[in-house]
Formats: C-alpha cells, sequence, structure tokens
C-alpha cells in the first residue's frame, strides 16, 4: 500500500534514506558521499514540512519497504493560473527484495496522482546513468528522457479536471 509519511514512520524512512545514500555512494563513489545521521534528518524533514513537498511510503505488511520525495513549484509564466506546474520527484527508493512487486512503479504512479490533483503540468525526475533499472521503470510508466532527465507531461484531456 503506498500511502503519505506518518510521523511514527520516522525510523524506517531514515533507515531507507541510509540505503538511497549507501546505494548512490557504492555506484559512483566520486560523486556521492554518505552524510550524517543529521544531515540526513534535515533532508528528510525537508519533504515533510512543507505544503510544496510530498513524502510517500510503501507499506507492504509491516514494513516499510520504499518512499518517493519531491516538491512542487510554480514557473513564472504558470504561477498565478495554476496550483504548480512542475511535479519534480528527487528521490525513489525501494529495498531491493521487493523491487520485483512493482513497488517503484506504484509509488511513481501515485506521485504522479498528486500531481494531477495539484494540476501539475510535468513532473520531472533527475536518474543517474549507474540506474538502468530505475531509468527503465519510468520509461514504462510514460516518461521521456529530457537531457539529463526523465519528464512526464501529463495530458491535455487532465487539464480541465
Amino acid at each position: 500500500m503506498i500511502r503519505s509519511y506518518r510521523a511514527e514512520d520516522l525510523a524506517s524512512v531514515l533507515d531507507l534514506w541510509g540505503e538511497f545514500d549507501r546505494f548512490h555512494v557504492a555506484s559512483d563513489p566520486s560523486r556521492f558521499r554518505i552524510p550524517g545521521d543529521d544531515e540526513r534528518l534535515a533532508r528528510h524533514l525537508h519533504y515533510t514540512a512543507d505544503a510544496e513537498s510530498f513524502l510517500l511510503v510503501a507499506d507492504v505488511g509491516s514494513v516499510l519497504s520504499g518512499f518517493i520525495a519531491g516538491t512542487f513549484r510554480k514557473t513564472p509564466a504558470v504561477a498565478l493560473l495554476r496550483d504548480a506546474s512542475i511535479q519534480e520527484l528527487h528521490a525513489i527508493f525501494v529495498l531491493p527484495d521487493t523491487r520485483t512487486e512493482s513497488v517503484g512503479s506504484e509509488l511513481v504512479r501515485t506521485a504522479l496522482a498528486l500531481g494531477r490533483t495539484r494540476r501539475a503540468r510535468e513532473a520531472v525526475c533527475h536518474i543517474w546513468s549507474f540506474n538502468d533499472p530505475a531509468a527503465a521503470m519510468v520509461r514504462k510508466l510514460g516518461f521521456y528522457r529530457q537531457s539529463s532527465k526523465f519528464a512526464f507531461i501529463f495530458s491535455d484531456s487532465e487539464e480541465g479536471r
């Protein structure tokens, strides 16, 4: 089940953030480092502290197995006309033993549904070149490569929602 983060999830989500960080460091140690607990907590709280950010978790049984974090931002051209124009997906992580259960896809789908309710025009995510499985997953969900990131355009048929 995909749901919004709750305060009682803090310890589990911080553990998942640690796994997320270790994956990136192991994949490209020259670019990434393991942040300290305080930095990880501050980053986590950023996604739970304001109305422009979100943190969704995957609750598989009694264990959290993944998360997706993101923000909404307005672009100057539509700031007065829409609730939000860009949905940025900053971090997606699923524990390895649940990756074959479509947990990552469900996290992204749920985040996109949230984007639709916020009337986003586009969702974007950056996936590092070493993460081919994540790139394949978002392509299957309708994202396309746009320079160094992947983008998803919400369809015109959704404009009148």
